[in-house]
């Protein structure tokens, strides 16, 4: 459900934004979206103003109580640690030029 809910979410968001590129004008694009009712920028800053306003919190909470929470994050704040992340020495991919 919840991929389902993405999908088609960002299928009508993008509709929704897109709209503006087909009139090419300020005007048409202002009453398209208010005969939509605004319902892209209503979604977009609803989910803003929910996920600023504590929802991430709400969320991590409730993947704690449900004991499916993400692993603990690294000093440097990533779930990955450094060491994983180490480029190997430029030496290794391309060898020296002869001189």
């Amino acid at each position: 459900m919840y991929d389902l809910g993405g999908i088609v979410l960002s299928i009508v968001i993008v509709n929704y934004a897109a709209a503006p590129f087909m009139l090419l004008s300020v005007k048409d694009s202002l009453t398209c979206w208010s005969r939509l009712g605004w319902y892209g920028h209503i979604i977009i800053f609803g989910a803003l103003l929910f996920f600023y306003g504590g929802g991430t919190k709400y969320f991590k909470q409730l993947q704690k109580e449900r004991g499916i929470a993400p692993p603990g994050k690294s000093a440097n704040g990533t779930a990955t640690p450094v060491t994983s992340l180490a480029v190997p020495p430029l030496d290794n991919i391309v060898p020296p030029a002869e001189k």
